[in-house]
């Protein structure tokens, strides 16, 4: 039997097709405007039933399938001066505490120029994004710099990356990073192992739904970079309890 009402299937359609929000995000939304919400299960199997207006392909985690091009495997590079994820204590691995960030870039299409430096805290999976000119060592440095000059980040404890040749100087991002923290220590994933840093690809995933491969970021201006910004850190999340990465961001500095 239908548990969405029409004004509850119209106000959905604008938030999930128009405005880009999750089932659950737009749920949460409606909460908090006074709807009388069935929980979140029967949003999506209305949506799999298709009797809201919204399609299964339409909602932002279960895009229609593209095919992929292929390409030949990239050869990857272990830096050899900096400490593996190996090294890097379990506690980390268990979110216990606040502080430690995973990093990665967003690219931009080819011909293109720039790019999108991400890191996102692993507990709070709070997300800073920093506009770049290109991706390399000096545009990552840089961009840290940056970062540390807006005193958005209180606490670094740790940061986990991969092996991209954009991260292999270890020694200045540390430099960049002394102001917070003088004993920073820089983590390299495993080759072809992203869910090692699993938190930030999540964010690159939400930032792709927006600016899908192709986008030209040079043409993006930074005031829509920081509107993205703080879009994903106001969404609902599971893992947080029902809370964003800003209330749970907010909660520990």
């Amino acid at each position: 039997p239908m548990k969405v009402t029409n004004q509850m299937a119209a106000r959905l359609q604008e938030l999930i097709l128009k405005r880009g929000y999750s089932p659950n995000h737009a749920r949460a939304t409606m909460v908090s405007e006074g709807f009388d919400m069935p929980h979140t299960r029967t949003i999506y199997n209305h949506i799999e039933h298709g009797d809201i207006g919204i399609c299964h392909g339409q909602t932002p985690y279960h895009p229609k399938p593209r095919r992929k091009r292929q390409e030949r495997p990239r050869r990857s590079y272990r830096n050899p001066h900096g400490l593996s994820i190996e090294c890097r204590p379990e506690a980390v691995a268990r979110r216990e505490r606040f502080g430690h960030w995973e990093m990665d870039t967003v690219v931009s299409a080819r011909g293109g120029t720039g790019g999108l430096l991400v890191l996102t805290e692993r507990k709070t999976r709070y997300t800073v994004i920093e506009k770049i000119k290109a991706i390399s060592q000096d545009e990552i440095v840089a961009a840290i710099r940056r970062i540390v000059g807006k005193n958005v980040l209180k606490h670094v404890r740790s940061i986990t990356t991969d092996n991209g040749g954009e991260f292999s100087d270890h020694m200045e991002m540390s430099r960049a990073m002394r102001r917070i923290n003088r004993f920073l220590k820089i983590y390299y994933t495993h080759a072809y192992a992203a869910w090692e840093k699993g938190s930030v690809e999540n964010a690159n995933r939400h930032i792709r739904r927006f600016y899908p491969k192709g986008t030209k970021f040079n043409l993006v201006s930074r005031n829509r970079i920081k509107e993205l910004q703080d879009f994903l850190n106001s969404i609902p999340r599971t893992s947080l309890k029902g809370k964003s990465a800003n209330e749970s961001f907010l909660l520990v500095r």
